[in-house]
């Protein structure tokens, strides 16, 4: 994200980092509607014949809508992997 990701501001004396401002924000001005269309999305996104380049920029695009989900999988492949 061009460095954005270290930028911080303060707002009424808190501290607020980039993710938490997009966290907000995106909190207020998201629908639920939209937001539930983008973890579908993300739920269901297979390579199929897009590149691994392309699939790889759609899945950072899509899991930053779904935290939880992408921690998950990345633990659960880490587990598997180390087995």
């Amino acid at each position: 994200m061009y460095g954005w990701n270290s930028v911080t501001v303060r707002v009424n004396e808190e501290t607020v980092t980039w993710a938490e401002f997009r966290r907000r924000f995106e909190e207020r001005f998201m629908s639920e509607i939209a937001k539930s269309t983008l973890l579908r999305k993300f739920a269901e996104l297979v390579q199929g014949d897009m590149t691994v380049l392309e699939y790889a920029t759609r899945f950072e695009e899509l899991s930053r809508y779904e935290y939880a989900m992408v921690d998950t999988v990345i633990k659960r492949n880490r587990s598997s992997s180390v087995d």
